[in-house]
């Protein structure tokens, strides 16, 4: 709905023209046992407690305000085990001497790692890095992932649905995000949310999280439950009825 909004607001397309139709995370997307997890922690030596983040590194994503507090969180000597990782293809891509605008974000965040010394150069995965950087996965790793994550964190500006959070929920990880664009919409209660530009508010809420077993389990089982509301069935009816009104079918 706040993507409708926005198209109404600065497109000025008719609203009787816009049908809302949410995504949803697929079927792949759950909680997994034991056995199916040890391989991918013990592959990338994830520690019992790490941050998540899965996707692009565009502006949007605001992923050097997500290092910036990371790095603030580390020095704490009750996050001093705590790790971060990265998913996706762009976080291996060399691109330092690459001039694209759309990069620009990206080679902050490798600058702010870098410079922070959260991760030893040209090893990207010593058991010794604060951040663990994982390139393209297939989709079994990914849920995997989430599933051994402590808390997914979606720092983004702005999302028009932010189908991550979404997937993270329906693997029971309990997410903290940002207020921007439709996120509010797909979280619901389920997420912790803060302001994108407010790194303290972020850095308190991770601390509460990690402190706090109880909270972790109850914002699991929420994630759960909301992440229930959505379904790839539902898509299709609603698309579905979509074409079937424009037709008259």
């Amino acid at each position: 709905k706040a993507s409708r909004d926005d198209i109404i607001k600065y497109l000025k397309i008719d609203p009787g023209k816009i049908k809302v139709i949410p995504l949803a995370a697929g079927k792949d997307f759950k909680i997994l046992s034991d056995a199916e997890l040890i391989h991918v922690k013990r592959k990338y030596h994830l520690e019992n407690q790490f941050l998540l983040y899965a996707g692009d590194a565009n502006w949007i994503k605001n992923l050097p305000f997500l290092i910036e507090a990371f790095k603030n969180l580390s020095i704490r000597p009750d996050c001093k085990n705590l790790k971060l990782v990265l998913i996706g293809g762009v976080f291996l891509k060399n691109v330092e001497n690459i001039d694209h605008p759309e990069l620009e974000s990206l080679k902050k965040v490798n600058k702010l790692i870098k410079d922070y010394g959260l991760e030893d150069e040209g090893n990207l995965l010593p058991s010794g890095n604060k951040i663990i950087r994982v390139g393209q996965i297939e989709k079994k790793e990914l849920v995997a992932f989430y599933n051994l994550a402590t808390i997914y964190v979606q720092p983004s500006f702005y999302e028009g649905f932010g189908l991550p959070i979404l997937e993270a929920m329906s693997c029971g990880v309990p997410v903290v995000s940002s207020s921007g664009g439709s996120l509010p919409e797909v979280g619901g209660k389920a997420a912790v949310y803060f302001d994108p530009y407010n790194i303290k508010q972020f850095e308190s809420i991770i601390i509460e999280i990690l402190e706090n077993k109880s909270l972790q389990d109850k914002l699991s089982h929420l994630s759960l439950r909301q992440a229930e509301r959505f379904s790839w069935e539902q898509v299709a009816a609603k698309t579905l009825e979509v074409y079937s009104n424009v037709t008259n079918f």
